[in-house]
């Protein structure tokens, strides 16, 4: 079993881009988001942290190519590196790899052990905001409304 991970990202565009596909790559119109349920929450580190670059050079570092973090369901490949990164003799943080939706943006997976260097900075409810319409806007995405 691969470790446990709390997948975080660097910025809003990424984070709400990665749940607004819903896991399709060719949708441009989800159903399944409620910008009620959702929440943006902002966090930091209290230490640096030690990642592993699984993106850019850091992949011919390791002997992988972007299969690693691209490779579609059932995601065993990203899940045997994921447990290897997690096993290793330095006991890396998490993984830096690019986001499956928008490959210009970079998403972190946090293993369980960054846990007590992760704090919450601060947290936003409401994405109904105009920043959230700029986000659709931007992949061309629309919300269908709740029945």
């Amino acid at each position: 079993m691969a470790p446990t991970e709390y997948s975080t990202l660097r910025s809003r565009r990424t984070a709400h881009s990665q749940r607004l596909f819903c896991g399709a790559p060719d949708v441009a119109f989800c159903r399944k988001i409620s910008s009620k349920k959702k929440a943006l929450v902002v966090l930091q580190s209290t230490r640096a942290l030690r990642l592993v670059e699984l993106h850019g050079p850091g992949l011919s570092v390791l002997g992988a190519t972007a299969e690693v973090t691209a490779s579609p369901p059932p995601y065993e490949l990203p899940q045997t590196w994921s447990a290897a990164l997690h096993n290793h003799p330095n006991m890396f943080d998490g993984i830096a790899y690019r986001a499956r939706h928008d490959n210009g943006e970079i998403c972190y997976a946090l293993f369980d052990r960054s846990g007590t260097a992760i704090t919450e900075a601060g947290r936003k409810d409401n994405l109904t905001a105009d920043w959230f319409d700029s986000l659709l806007d931007c992949y061309s995405v629309g919300i269908a409304p709740i029945a």
